[in-house]
């Protein structure tokens, strides 16, 4: 990876801020940021319960935390793997570690940032070519989410996609 892979990934954030519009402020509640980074209801249980009796059932409290030391602990949790730590240290804790899911996948790989083969530490290696900002990361997780849901799915549907076209 580059200044040019910096500059693809620049380029995919512009393009899908201009086509869904900022993402910016998604999920700040607890709630909502709880239920974007812990899908599973028993998962989002078991986190509760490790928030309340290790750190006062206070997020702002655990967030102070170095991110090794968390991203540890909820690996330690059943049912929590690197996707959803990742996603809980992102959009919970307001961590910056890029959460890496199907949708940015999909989106790395298709557009020859990635090989398919690709695993999950080296996608995350791809996303840390845009500065480490806790916000920013958000905003680009939501946008490939958005597009991944519409766009880039299991079968792709790539007429009408924001980032068709462009040659990587």
């Amino acid at each position: 990876m580059s200044l040019k892979s910096t500059q693809i990934l620049e380029e995919i954030q512009r393009r899908l801020t201009a086509w869904y519009g900022s993402q910016r402020g998604f999920g700040r509640s607890l709630a909502e940021a709880m239920a974007r980074a812990i899908p599973a209801k028993k998962t989002a249980e078991a986190f509760r319960r490790f928030l309340q009796e290790n750190y006062g059932g206070d997020p702002a409290r655990m967030a102070a935390e170095p991110t090794a030391k968390l991203r540890a602990e909820l690996l330690g949790l059943k049912g929590i793997g690197v996707e959803t730590a990742d996603a809980i240290l992102l959009h919970v804790l307001g961590h910056p570690v890029f959460a890496i899911d199907v949708h940015s996948y999909r989106v790395f790989t298709r557009h020859a940032l990635a090989a398919e083969e690709s695993g999950y530490e080296e996608l995350q290696e791809i996303a840390g070519f845009l500065p480490a900002d806790a916000e920013r990361y958000r905003e680009f997780h939501g946008l490939l989410d958005r597009v991944g849901r519409e766009f880039c799915r299991a079968e792709p549907k790539c007429e009408g996609c924001p980032l068709n076209g462009v040659n990587w």
